[in-house]
């Protein structure tokens, strides 16, 4: 993958979640070179992402056989979640 470039989305506001956004756009560099986007979110409380793989006319179905997400904070952060399966 290439970072084709990044930019910020400006924070907006749904009810009491504030939130900062940035979304990352990025290229396979062999094969089909897919298009992915990363839309990341920082809000008062926590974070989140989102993985995009846009529509493609040249691209047939997509079917993505495993996924596997990790992220990684600094020791002494404190944190609290879900897991979803």
């Amino acid at each position: 993958m290439i970072i084709e470039g990044s930019e910020a989305v400006v924070s907006s506001s749904n009810g009491n979640a504030r939130h900062g956004e940035l979304l990352v756009r990025a290229r396979e560099l062999n094969g089909g070179k897919r298009a992915l986007l990363l839309r990341l979110r920082a809000y008062d409380q926590g974070a989140a992402f989102r993985l995009e793989i846009p529509a493609e006319p040249r691209q047939g179905e997509i079917r993505l056989s495993s996924e596997t997400t990790a992220l990684r904070f600094p020791r002494d952060t404190h944190a609290e979640g879900e897991t979803y399966r």
